[in-house]
């Protein structure tokens, strides 16, 4: 399930999608959710892409991935190793 959450004007709006009812049969990603999604579920990832500009010719640009792991599910799970495949 999909949300792009900037097209809401309220946390209420984001309710009225009902995204709730499916967190444990699906995977349900809220783009650009900071600070009204945080409330679907008490275990999440929260995933932050952080774009860098090289000073370099052309304006080369690098980008950062961030992952937060919130809750109790993700309590001893090695993100990184799961993120890198092993």
């Amino acid at each position: 399930m999909h949300a792009d959450a900037f097209r809401l004007a309220s946390v209420a709006e984001l309710d009225d999608l009902d995204l709730d009812t499916a967190l444990d049969e699906a995977v349900t990603v809220v783009e650009w959710g900071a600070g009204v999604a945080e409330g679907l579920a008490d275990d999440r990832l929260e995933v932050a892409i952080i774009r860098r500009r090289g000073g370099g010719p052309g304006g080369d640009e690098s980008r950062q991935l961030r992952i937060l792991a919130v809750g109790r599910r993700w309590t001893g799970v090695p993100l990184a190793a799961v993120l890198a495949g092993d």
